[in-house]
């Protein structure tokens, strides 16, 4: 067998992958090709592949390949032969959702045994979970849709304690239809009919997203059934990953409408294993073919008490905001008041952020990652932007600003940090200004290098966040304080973490 990258002929379309999408074989062209090695990394049998300046290193070994086949025939309920057969070939072939299959060793202990359920420790922490369709397709009537959705929710409240409550305001799970780049990254866009049809995220994010351009239908099998596709993804949305037992909802192929369909026993003791019986007891289960992933649910006081601040600013409501991965904390001053996505609080914004700053002298938040700003009048996205930033003296890793302002003045200067130099960025020009970078620990004395966040708060003093702890600056005397650094969440998260004066 050829060893380089491996590609199979075959007459009904190339298939598409994409997160957590559930994925039909395309049909308009009869000559295309399935990537077996791409298809092999996407579901994680096989490790991804890093850029390649040769063609030596390009090439996957036929028992490297071979060993990968037999994991996914295995997990498929094939002859785990390790042979790549028509059998196996189909099984590729099959409508499925494009979320892993096997998470890696360091995601999951036994990486190289597939689970039947598998739960990868994300949860709600309530029982009571809102849900809203904000966007709608016009393929079925919104009575239809709504009717889809309460029935594919139906499945999981049948079996936990969990209730399902639609809501007019921001939901938790957000259900929309939408074609193509829809604003969840380019790998996770939409690619028209018979291609991705939906994809949803682990709590607590929950979003669930439709491709508007597949052909919907309710409880038929001409077209694609809202409903069973929704079932699925909601439980991904529930904090459910793949099943490798065949007959269950959670395995990853799509299997068409099924009058007489009911949730299989190993769907239901993985909600379950989350959620607890309709009485509100946790299961477990000591069947040999069912096994625990390894990872403990993390409650969540502690996950937020732990958590890394990605970037932290004053917002034109008077709030503070903590950005983290997707998610953004309200806080007053006494703690966390609310919990959101955000990309609902701040539209566009950036995963994981490295770093925000609010202007109140124009009323603009400045949110930077990598060379990209995005700019805020209020909560609203700016025209034109994001931006990307040509200046060659702008620094590429941004992990902190501040918007100074000294005392008596009305003017603010942006300052953005990385490990050991910071830099003035001018909003105007968006560029640097001449004569930076300079040294942290010259200007600002007694802050270690490789600070996380900082914020000039509404005392007028300056707080720099690194790991647990953080350091209070004064910013006229250009001194740290005495008794600084304290453990950062008592003080900015509030009761759910043991209150204490900043």
């Amino acid at each position: 067998m050829d060893s380089k990258v491996l590609y199979i002929l075959i007459l009904s379309g190339i298939l598409n992958v994409g997160y957590c999408g559930v994925i039909k074989d395309k049909t308009e062209d009869p000559n295309t090709l399935i990537d077996i090695d791409g298809y092999l990394e996407k579901y994680g049998y096989m490790e991804s592949r890093p850029p390649f300046e040769t063609e030596e290193e390009i090439l996957n070994s036929d028992a490297y390949r071979k060993t990968a086949i037999r994991k996914f025939q295995s997990f498929a309920g094939l002859d785990a032969t390790g042979i790549l057969n028509d059998a196996t070939i189909d099984a590729m072939r099959k409508p499925r959702c494009g979320v892993k299959d096997i998470q890696t060793p360091e995601e999951v202990a036994q990486a190289d045994r597939p689970l039947n359920f598998y739960a990868p420790g994300y949860k709600w922490p309530s029982k009571t979970i809102t849900w809203r369709a904000s966007r709608p397709t016009r393929k079925l009537s919104e009575a239809t849709q709504r009717y889809a959705f309460e029935n594919a929710f139906k499945y999981w409240s049948d079996v936990t304690p969990l209730k399902f409550e639609y809501t007019y305001g921001e939901p938790d799970i957000d259900i929309q239809f939408a074609v193509r780049d829809h604003g969840d990254g380019r790998y996770n866009a939409f690619d028209g009919k018979g291609g991705v049809l939906a994809h949803a995220y682990y709590p607590t994010n929950g979003d669930t997203h439709f491709d508007d351009e597949e052909s919907w239908v309710f409880r038929k099998n001409e077209g694609t059934d809202i409903e069973t596709v929704a079932a699925h993804e909601f439980g991904h949305a529930l904090g459910l990953g793949h099943s490798s037992e065949p007959k269950s909802l959670m395995a990853p192929f799509y299997q068409g409408f099924n009058p007489d369909f009911k949730l299989h026993e190993d769907d239901i003791r993985g909600i379950q294993s989350l959620y607890g019986t309709k009485d509100g007891e946790i299961t477990t289960t000591h069947a040999p073919t069912t096994t625990s992933s390894g990872n403990d649910v993390t409650p969540v006081s502690p996950t937020v008490c732990n958590m890394k601040f990605d970037a932290m600013t004053l917002g034109p409501d008077g709030f503070t905001y903590v950005f983290r991965n997707k998610t953004v904390y309200r806080l007053n001053n006494t703690g966390v008041v609310a919990t959101m996505l955000s990309r609902h609080v701040y539209p566009g914004a950036p995963r994981s952020p490295g770093a925000a700053v609010y202007m109140d002298n124009t009323k603009n938040t400045f949110i930077f990652k990598g060379r990209r700003i995005w700019r805020y009048t209020g909560f609203q996205l700016d025209a034109d932007y994001p931006i990307t930033i040509t200046d060659s003296n702008y620094p590429t890793r941004i992990h902190a600003a501040i918007a100074f302002k000294s005392t008596g003045s009305t003017a603010q200067q942006i300052y953005l940090f990385n490990d050991n130099s910071f830099w003035e960025f001018n909003p105007n020009t968006n560029s640097i200004v001449p004569g930076f970078p300079l040294t942290i620990s010259g200007f600002w004395r007694g802050i270690p290098a490789g600070i996380e966040a900082a914020i000039q708060w509404t005392d007028g003093d300056i707080y720099f966040f690194k790991g647990d702890k953080y350091r209070r600056f004064d910013a006229d005397r250009r001194t740290l304080t005495k008794g600084y650094p304290k453990d950062k969440a008592p003080a900015w998260l509030g009761s759910v973490c043991g209150s204490a004066p900043k």
